[in-house]
Formats: structure tokens, sequence, C-alpha cells
């Protein structure tokens, strides 16, 4: 969107009217940002994607395997007042956010079945402190580190 491109421009049409991203614009943004990472001999990390098997596989057929896949497992509660907590005014309600968390818990387990057969699965306890989560995060992410 800084570019002030076309595409920039459409995309920032479709955000001010509240809307969401098609899935394909998605997936090609996401796609260009890895490319880019790559090109300058960085990593990136990605939060909340793939959101189903069906991302996974789309990522996976344009741009090959992820060197690591992170899961942070805590039970939907924790989850809740985490982005409670993260979010200085949050718009939705506690049991909003309550069913979202359960709702992703059960979409999530194709894609961790599949990343765990795959091998690229780092599952990491999430009901510790954040301080303590956040080591964990950086010894899978270095242990997976390809870059």
């Amino acid at each position: 969107m800084q570019s002030h491109s076309e595409r920039g421009r459409h995309l920032q049409d479709i955000l001010e009217r509240g809307e969401k991203l098609p899935e394909e614009t998605l997936l090609e943004l996401l796609c260009d940002a890895v490319a880019s990472a790559v090109r300058q001999g960085k990593g990136l990390v990605v939060s909340g994607f793939p959101k189903d098997l069906r991302q996974a596989e789309e990522y996976e057929a344009k741009m090959g395997e992820p060197s690591a896949v992170v899961l942070l497992s805590c039970s939907p509660e924790t989850m809740t007042s985490r982005v409670q907590s993260r979010s200085r005014s949050s718009s939705s309600s506690e049991s909003a956010l309550q069913r979202r968390a359960e709702s992703f818990c059960s979409d999530a387990q194709a894609v961790i079945a599949h990343y765990e057969r795959k091998m690229l699965l780092h599952i990491i306890d999430a009901e510790r402190s954040p301080p303590e989560v956040f080591v964990h995060i950086c010894q899978a992410i270095e242990s997976s580190a390809t870059f």
C-alpha cells in the first residue's frame, strides 16, 4: 500500500471498507513478503497462518515447506486472556473470544497433524509466562533456521 501502486490502492480500498482481503490476495502478499525476506537473507515469522490445511497446502505448492512451524499450546482460557491483555480496547466480548479460541483449537488439528508428519512442528507450552514462552519460541526458530 505504501508504494501507491494500483495494487496498493485496491488493497487500501478493501481495508477501508472494513472488508477482509480475499484469501488468494492474502496468500499472494504472504508469498511476496517471504520471497523478499529470502532475497535479503532474512527470516520471517508469520503469525496466525495457515488457518487450515488447504491454506498450508496452497502455500507449500507456491513456496515450498516452511523451515519451522511453531504451535503455542495453551487452553482456550489462556488464549482468551492473552488476547484480551494484548488489545487495549477489545471490541470482542470475552465469550466471543472464547468461542474463537475454541474454534481455532479444533480447526488447527489437521494443520498440526500435517506439520507433525513433516517433522516441522515445534510445540511450545504457552501456559508458561510470556517471557518463558518467548525463550522457547526463539530456541525453536534458531534450531530450524536455514537462512
